[in-house]
């Protein structure tokens, strides 16, 4: 039997919400992710709290029905091979024989695509955010 060894990241942040003319606000989200070396894992994601940039603003999403902009606790489930992650493209350039920088340099022109790729789901050593 295979041993499967995992990754957790968490992280926390913030997003805006534009109901144009309407109101603005921001929703916070947490999220908790487990990855796999053999690409199973598991995702829990919510979101809240939320607040409004102005009083005006709230009294505009009341107004328009209080939509909600909150969700979760959600729980994803990922069969093996199922969840990609940045660690196995990591993996790749920090072996590059040139180092870091080389393997970085070698898959010009670098898209922002590319770089969250590898920095989207992946706990990230600082050397690595440097020579991204």
């Amino acid at each position: 039997m295979d041993v499967v060894d995992y990754e957790y990241i968490r992280s926390c942040g913030v997003h805006g919400v534009h109901a144009h003319n309407q109101f603005d606000a921001l929703v916070g989200s947490q999220r908790e992710i487990w990855i796999g070396s053999d690409h199973s894992g598991v995702i829990r994601e919510s979101t809240g709290p939320m607040s409004f940039f102005t009083e005006e603003g709230r009294t505009r999403w009341e107004a328009a029905g209080r939509q909600n902009l909150c969700h979760g606790p959600s729980i994803d489930l990922f069969a093996p091979g199922c969840l990609s992650g940045s660690r196995s493209r990591r993996a790749g350039l920090v072996a590059h024989p040139g180092g870091l920088e080389a393997a970085l340099n070698a898959r010009r022109p670098l898209t922002l695509r590319t770089v969250q790729s590898w920095l989207g789901e992946a706990v990230v050593e600082p050397e690595f955010c440097r020579a991204l």
